[in-house]
């Protein structure tokens, strides 16, 4: 499944550890941790907010395998195991407005059965639903990028030309890749 939209990046992807070197960066220590964050972004996300974070469901399907790698994702972030996978779509918010939209490719045999039904359902994010059962989770291959999205920048009214924060990397369930995922984040200042 391709992304519901087109992403027009602007440079290439680079390693998360960079970006205090990245030139033209006006980030500030709260955007920079959230686009750094090697754990659960959910997690990071509501201790930055101070309040939960919401997820409302833009597409889910499952595919009985994925077709090739899609133009979004590097070398080592191939797809996540043989067998069908779970492609989510969704946005993430704090309460009052949307935050982030994040496209997530996960193996479904490789998740357990009671986190698999509640993904499902589409009514929490994932980091929530896997830190809850006090599993760890990391990212791998977390990587950075700046890209037009005209379609997202349509969406919050603002000009086609606005540059959108992008992450992509693979997530990794006490320590077994279990999803790639991409998120574009929809605010100026992340944090």
């Amino acid at each position: 499944m391709a992304l519901p939209f087109t992403i027009d990046l602007r440079g290439d992807w680079f390693p998360a550890a960079r970006l205090a070197s990245v030139a033209g960066t006006m980030l500030t220590v709260p955007d920079r941790a959230v686009l750094t964050c090697s754990g659960s972004l959910t997690r990071h996300l509501e201790e930055s907010w101070g309040r939960p974070v919401g997820v409302r469901l833009a597409g889910q399907r499952v595919v009985a395998a994925l077709m090739g790698e899609g133009p979004h994702w590097g070398e080592g972030h191939r797809p996540p195991g043989p067998g069908p996978v779970l492609l989510r779509d969704a946005w993430l918010d704090d309460g009052l407005q949307e935050r982030v939209f994040a496209h997530s490719q996960m193996a479904v045999a490789a998740l357990p059965e009671p986190i698999r039904a509640a993904i499902q359902q589409g009514e929490r994010p994932l980091g929530t639903l896997f830190t809850e059962q006090e599993l760890s989770v990391q990212r791998a291959l977390l990587e950075l990028a700046r890209a037009r999205v005209p379609y997202l920048a349509g969406f919050l009214g603002e000009d086609e030309g606005r540059l959108f924060w992008c992450r992509r990397s693979l997530f990794a369930v006490d320590g077994k890749p279990q999803a790639r995922i991409l998120e574009i984040f929809l605010r100026e200042h992340p944090g």
